[in-house]
């Protein structure tokens, strides 16, 4: 898997991002300081959106921005079964069965319930009008007690 193809599976798992937005991404969409991608979502309005990419995916979008132009599109010639195919091979060669690329969806708004993120700046990565969804699926991911407890002691 090249660096273009690591750059989009961190894009999608470090942001929410649906895989037909994260494609249509320019040099132009991505805000380096603030650690954001615009994305151009389909089906309604409010899926563009500015997404904040998680500090410890930002390095691998961040590799490979720096070698584009800035208006460049991101992932030329990339396709979504193209994406497809690469998802399914890097999780064949850890070994991961039954993780769909979609499903990094998942696991970004439970990561992100989990460390107490405000549902509502949970749905804006994600392209949701409010929100609901984010209660509705991922409410019980809020953190829990025992993470509170670490959070307290340093981490331990």
């Amino acid at each position: 898997m090249g660096l273009a193809h690591r750059a989009l599976a961190a894009l999608r798992e470090g942001s929410g991002a649906e895989i037909g937005a994260a494609l249509r991404t320019h040099g132009a969409d991505v805000s380096r300081d603030a650690h954001e991608v615009f994305l151009h979502g389909t089906k309604n309005k409010w899926r563009d959106r500015p997404a904040v990419v998680d500090p410890e995916f930002w390095p691998f979008i961040e590799a490979h921005v720096r070698t584009l132009l800035p208006t460049a599109q991101l992932w030329p010639g990339i396709t979504t079964d193209k994406a497809r195919y690469y998802h399914r091979e890097a999780c064949r060669r850890v070994e991961i069965a039954d993780y769909r690329m979609n499903d990094g969806r998942h696991s970004y708004a439970v990561r992100k319930m989990r460390q107490g993120i405000d549902p509502y700046l949970i749905a804006m990565n994600l392209g949701h009008k409010d929100a609901t969804m984010v209660h509705k699926v991922y409410g019980k991911y809020r953190p829990r007690a025992e993470d509170r407890r670490r959070l307290v002691e340093g981490g331990r």
